[in-house]
């Protein structure tokens, strides 16, 4: 077991805020070291400091639960939605559920991901299967009716607020011309984005995808 390479642990010494950020996340998790959530908690505040997002939203969790720390709503909250100064112009990945939590006293682009929930279902189960986890403990037909309550409250909330423009991109227009799906974005983030290469990485993620779909074709 290995906390990681040379690199990562001379980045996170001199204090680079994302191998900081790593180093507490492996000590957290128990990934290639034995896991001690007050040293997790340790390096993942020296990169919170440093406004690093991720830091400041895994603190948030830590306080909201009290995982390795005093249960403490309040500073959940504070650090929780301390990246957001920092993170004007950024594109910024969260899950949709997080999305009414966000304060009034900012504006946000809402690029929302659209794909058949059925498809979404059946993704899920095999991560789980390949991660030797149960699948099907609720009934698909059932997370389906979910998912479709969650989508009708979530799109209630972005249409409700005026903090919020929302631009729903679907997932399979995004496979069959992702070009013409990137130069969307592009114009709805007010253009500079390198549409040729946004395409590139959907072609290259869609070979990757073929080539494993078919591993599994030819072993199962």
């Amino acid at each position: 077991a290995s906390l990681g390479s040379p690199t990562l642990r001379a980045a996170a010494a001199n204090g680079d805020p994302s191998a900081e950020y790593e180093v507490g996340v492996r000590f957290s998790e128990g990934r290639g070291v034995q896991a001690n959530m007050e040293i997790a908690l340790q390096w993942l505040e020296r990169a919170a400091k440093q406004g690093l997002a991720p830091a400041l939203y895994r603190l948030g969790s830590h306080y909201e639960k009290g995982q390795g720390v005093k249960k403490d709503l309040d500073k959940a909250r504070a650090d929780s939605l301390a990246w957001l100064a920092n993170a004007r112009g950024k594109a910024v990945k969260i899950v949709a559920p997080l999305l009414r939590y966000l304060p009034e006293n900012y504006n946000y682009r809402v690029i929302l991901m659209e794909r058949p929930l059925e498809e979404v279902v059946t993704s899920q189960n095999v991560m789980l299967a390949r991660a030797g986890e149960a699948t099907n403990v609720v009934p698909d037909a059932s997370v389906v009716a979910q998912y479709k309550k969650f989508m009708r409250t979530n799109q209630a909330i972005l249409a409700g607020r005026s903090c919020f423009a929302t631009l729903t991109v679907r997932y399979g227009d995004v496979i069959a011309d992702p070009r013409a799906q990137a130069a969307r974005v592009d114009r709805f983030v007010g253009g500079g984005l390198a549409i040729d290469r946004m395409a590139a990485a959907v072609h290259e993620r869609d070979r990757k995808s073929t080539r494993l779909n078919s591993s599994h074709s030819s072993i199962s």
